[in-house]
Protein backbone atom coordinates (compact mmCIF):
# COMPACT_ATOMS: atom_id res chain seq x y z
CA UNK A 1 0.00 0.00 0.00
CA UNK A 2 1.26 3.46 -0.89
CA UNK A 3 0.26 6.60 0.95
CA UNK A 4 0.24 10.11 -0.47
CA UNK A 5 0.59 13.07 1.86
CA UNK A 6 -0.62 16.25 0.16
CA UNK A 7 -0.20 19.62 1.82
CA UNK A 8 0.48 23.21 0.92
CA UNK A 9 2.30 26.34 1.94
CA UNK A 10 1.49 29.85 0.80
CA UNK A 11 4.97 30.75 -0.52
CA UNK A 12 8.15 29.09 -1.75
CA UNK A 13 9.73 29.81 1.63
CA UNK A 14 6.90 28.09 3.47
CA UNK A 15 6.81 25.14 1.05
CA UNK A 16 10.55 24.64 1.56
CA UNK A 17 10.18 24.91 5.35
CA UNK A 18 7.40 22.30 5.38
CA UNK A 19 9.46 19.91 3.23
CA UNK A 20 12.56 20.38 5.39
CA UNK A 21 10.47 19.76 8.55
CA UNK A 22 9.15 16.52 7.01
CA UNK A 23 12.73 15.44 6.20
CA UNK A 24 13.91 16.16 9.73
CA UNK A 25 11.00 14.41 11.45
CA UNK A 26 11.18 11.33 9.22
CA UNK A 27 14.92 11.08 9.83
CA UNK A 28 14.47 11.47 13.60
CA UNK A 29 11.80 8.77 13.68
CA UNK A 30 13.27 6.30 11.18
CA UNK A 31 16.90 7.23 10.56
CA UNK A 32 16.17 7.35 6.83
CA UNK A 33 16.15 10.02 4.15
CA UNK A 34 13.85 10.16 1.13
CA UNK A 35 14.75 7.75 -1.66
CA UNK A 36 14.18 10.62 -4.08
CA UNK A 37 13.19 14.27 -3.75
CA UNK A 38 12.79 17.12 -6.21
CA UNK A 39 11.36 20.60 -6.61
CA UNK A 40 13.49 22.52 -4.12
CA UNK A 41 14.78 24.93 -6.79
CA UNK A 42 11.43 26.61 -7.48
CA UNK A 43 9.64 25.31 -4.38
CA UNK A 44 6.25 25.42 -6.10
CA UNK A 45 5.84 21.64 -5.70
CA UNK A 46 8.30 19.62 -3.66
CA UNK A 47 8.05 15.86 -3.88
CA UNK A 48 9.65 13.48 -1.38
CA UNK A 49 9.55 9.76 -2.12
CA UNK A 50 9.91 7.49 0.90
CA UNK A 51 8.92 4.44 -1.22
CA UNK A 52 5.67 3.55 0.63
CA UNK A 53 4.87 7.18 1.42
CA UNK A 54 5.08 10.01 -1.10
CA UNK A 55 4.90 13.56 0.24
CA UNK A 56 3.73 16.41 -1.99
CA UNK A 57 4.11 19.98 -0.71
CA UNK A 58 2.45 22.51 -3.01
CA UNK A 59 1.83 26.19 -3.36
CA UNK A 60 -1.98 26.63 -3.64
CA UNK A 61 -2.17 27.52 -7.37
CA UNK A 62 0.05 24.57 -8.36
CA UNK A 63 -1.95 22.19 -6.15
CA UNK A 64 -5.16 23.40 -7.76
CA UNK A 65 -3.75 23.07 -11.29
CA UNK A 66 -2.51 19.47 -10.90
CA UNK A 67 -5.38 18.42 -8.62
CA UNK A 68 -3.78 15.14 -7.49
CA UNK A 69 -6.71 14.45 -5.20
CA UNK A 70 -8.92 14.08 -8.27
CA UNK A 71 -6.48 11.74 -10.03
CA UNK A 72 -6.70 9.37 -7.09
CA UNK A 73 -10.47 9.78 -6.71
CA UNK A 74 -11.03 6.16 -5.67
CA UNK A 75 -8.46 6.32 -2.85
CA UNK A 76 -9.41 6.61 0.79
CA UNK A 77 -8.96 10.22 1.89
CA UNK A 78 -8.24 11.30 5.44
CA UNK A 79 -8.08 15.04 6.02
CA UNK A 80 -5.86 16.24 8.85
CA UNK A 81 -6.35 19.87 9.77
CA UNK A 82 -4.42 20.16 13.04
CA UNK A 83 -0.91 19.17 13.90
CA UNK A 84 -0.94 15.69 15.44
CA UNK A 85 -0.04 15.55 19.09
CA UNK A 86 2.74 13.12 19.88
CA UNK A 87 5.58 12.86 22.31
CA UNK A 88 9.11 13.30 21.08
CA UNK A 89 11.63 10.72 22.19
Amino acid sequence: MIFFVICEGTSSVQVTAIAKAVEEEVYKLTGKYAYHSEGYTNAEWILQDYVDIVVHVFQPDIRSFYNLEELWGDAVVEEVMDEPQYKRM
